[in-house]
């Protein structure tokens, strides 16, 4: 199932222009407990830009528990 992606879904996080590495950095500091205020002034981005990396990260799980389901 490797490389399948729903039709309505792109690779988790195509097109933005933020490097992979730090997405995922973001993401990890969200997950260990830390705001996303503090976490974006710490990556020096948008607390908005914040919240859109992990709601499409909410979507790409939720399409990829759809596909394993």
């Amino acid at each position: 199932m490797s490389g399948d992606f729903l039709e309505t879904h792109g690779p988790i996080f195509y097109g933005t222009q933020a490097a992979g590495e730090l997405i995922v950095r973001v993401l990890a500091c969200r997950a260990e407990g830390l705001g996303i205020r503090a976490t974006a002034r710490v990556f020096e981005v948008d607390a908005n830009t914040v919240l859109s990396w992990l709601v499409e990260a909410a979507e790409q799980l939720r399409a990829f528990s759809a596909l394993s389901s």
